[in-house]
């Protein structure tokens, strides 16, 4: 990995540890692997590949941006849901709904993320079935990390809302399940001695 790059991904990860723990809580479950044969970043929901070069050409704010891009991806559950659907349709689908959660949380996408609040405010299904589309003239939109990854042919940040999660204040938040609710609710409290009066 190049020396550049190196520097601004641990920066721009240190920066999400200090003002973000949502996500940053959410990146340490990645590991990050440098993949130069992708154009931009792309995520399978266990790794987060990046390509070095495109990280140096990319200011530390928009290093963020994508970092919380692919998080999104991953909190979203799009390298699980796609199922049969075309890959490089799923993933423009994705990274319209999750730009607009990282665009609500404050963070600065890469020049060419793709933004459209029309697809933006849908599920990832809905954008899917929205999005007018043919195989043939969809430049740039490589498939960058296989079958079950989802990447960003434009260098696109996304983040979506879907069933399970629900933003406030421009950030997801997972539901609670009625037992995790429960168990929240139920802790044990310490025992403290009785002191004689």
């Amino acid at each position: 990995m190049s020396d550049t790059a190196n520097i601004k991904l641990a920066k721009a990860k240190s920066a999400i540890i200090l003002n973000d723990p949502f996500f940053a809580c959410l990146m340490f479950k990645l590991q990050f692997v440098e993949d130069p044969t992708c154009k931009t970043a792309w995520t399978d929901g266990v790794r987060l590949g990046f390509n070095p070069d495109y990280i140096d050409e990319l200011t530390m704010d928009e290093v963020k941006g994508l970092i919380v891009h692919e998080i999104g991806h991953c909190l979203s559950k799009h390298p699980m849901r796609r199922e049969n659907r075309d890959h490089k349709k799923w993933n423009v689908a994705g990274d319209y709904v999750v730009n607009e959660i990282v665009l609500g949380a404050g963070y600065r996408l890469p020049q060419g993320a793709l933004v459209d609040s029309h697809y933006g405010k849908m599920s990832t299904e809905g954008a899917y079935n929205a999005l007018p589309w043919a195989d043939e003239g969809q430049d740039g939109q490589d498939d960058e990390q296989g079958s079950d990854g989802s990447g960003d042919g434009q260098g696109s940040a996304v983040l979506t809302r879907t069933r399970g999660c629900v933003e406030r204040s421009g950030i997801p938040r997972l539901r609670q399940t009625r037992t995790a609710r429960r168990k929240a609710l139920v802790r044990k409290k310490p025992v403290l001695p009785r002191l004689k009066r």
